[in-house]
């Protein structure tokens, strides 16, 4: 017996239905149907724009709207997009040149780098660069890469953020070395990198046999770029969403985009994914996107998802996040404490799915909740 559908009145508003249909894979006649229905009736722009901006959806909105496929907006609301959209351009055009010139460099010192996410994703998924936002670049090496990377980026000008682990290192060795990585900034160029070792989240690693699998190599600004592509990095970019509770629907609107395509084999991603323990946190994403995004999925894969206890549970867990308006997991801490802070903590821990990951989660958390509870009064202290 199928389970019930997810409660989705609360969360899709008519700004947010009516940003998703206007940034989501196809603009249908029935879809435009839609569109015509909500953005005449009583819609709030103000809440419009904040939303499309918080879920960075505006780049494929505003190029929807330039191109007549969407109702017309206010002026005020089209001059927002605008603006937005002008400054995407040019942060991505910046983006581009300096992810080149990262591979180049690595490449120098054989190094061989895999891009994940960001730009090339854009075009791969949106067919140009600029109709997805990147906040930074991401680049996967290996494990005996990192420290010599590492050293190329900082001879660029990037500055490592300085470990924050210290007894979490000594009593979880193998949980850091797993999902290691070093985020590198660099203040002239205001551009993030995240070096990692691994594809997936805490406790839930995708192999490098896996990844190799999946490398494709493709040109990019003249550059020859390494990336992931198929299964593998549908999986990866399942795991990041969930792992942040999808707070930005942009990235559930990468899975949409990719299930639009029809190019995931369902038989390989299930067999990835429950190699490293992870189906149910697939379902969760299925369901999400069914219900939020209104993609159909194949009546066999719907009824695996929808029939999961765990997949329901967090997809539900996800929902309640996501229904809180300021709500940021990378700015979340544990000070002041917070009902948002545990109810996050609480859907990563039920993501996880063995007790011994559970257990070394819990670990690693109240040594994380010690040590910033412990910054918070060395700042009182000394001020």
């Amino acid at each position: 017996m199928a389970r019930a559908r997810l409660k989705t009145k609360k969360l899709l508003t008519p700004e947010l239905e009516l940003a998703l249909i206007c940034s989501g894979p196809e603009v249908s006649a029935d879809a435009k149907g839609r569109l015509a229905g909500i953005a005449n009736g009583k819609i709030d722009w103000t809440l419009f724009l904040k939303l499309v901006m918080r879920h960075q959806l505006f780049p494929m909105i505003y190029w929807r709207y330039k191109e007549r496929y969407l109702p017309v907006f206010p002026v005020s609301v089209v001059a927002e997009l605008q603006k937005a959209d002008r400054m995407n351009k040019i942060r991505t055009m910046q983006m581009t040149m300096e992810m080149t010139e990262l591979v180049r460099g690595l490449a120098e010192r054989g190094i061989s780098a895999i891009v994940v996410k960001g730009i090339p994703l854009a075009q791969m998924l949106y067919q140009n660069i600029t109709h997805r936002t990147s906040n930074d670049i991401d680049i996967l090496v290996r494990q005996d890469e990192l420290e010599a990377a590492k050293q190329v980026l900082e001879e660029r000008g990037y500055e490592a953020e300085k470990e924050q682990y210290c007894l979490i290192h000594d009593a979880l060795p193998e949980w850091i070395e797993q999902t290691q990585s070093v985020a590198c900034f660099d203040a002239r160029r205001k551009i993030m990198v995240d070096l990692t070792i691994c594809l997936g989240s805490h406790g839930a690693v995708i192999p490098w046999e896996e990844i190799e699998g999946c490398i494709e190599e493709i040109i990019f600004a003249g550059q020859m770029i390494r990336v992931v592509k198929k299964e593998v990095l549908f999986l990866h970019l399942i795991l990041h969403g969930a792992g942040h509770a999808w707070f930005r629907l942009k990235w559930l609107l990468d899975i949409a985009y990719i299930l639009e395509k029809g190019e995931i084999s369902w038989r390989e991603l299930y067999r990835l994914s429950d190699k490293i323990g992870v189906s149910h946190i697939v379902n969760q994403s299925l369901l999400l996107v069914h219900e939020i995004c209104g993609i159909t999925l194949p009546e066999k894969i719907e009824r695996k998802a929808s029939n999961s206890k765990v997949a329901y549970k967090l997809a539900q867990q996800a929902m309640e996040l996501m229904k809180i308006s300021d709500f940021n997991p990378v700015k979340l801490g544990p000070m002041p404490p917070s009902k948002t802070y545990f109810l996050y903590k609480k859907y990563r821990f039920c993501m996880l799915h063995s007790w011994k990951q559970r257990i070394q989660y819990g670990y690693y958390e109240v040594v994380n909740l010690i040590m910033g509870i412990g910054r918070e009064l060395s700042i009182k202290i000394s001020g």
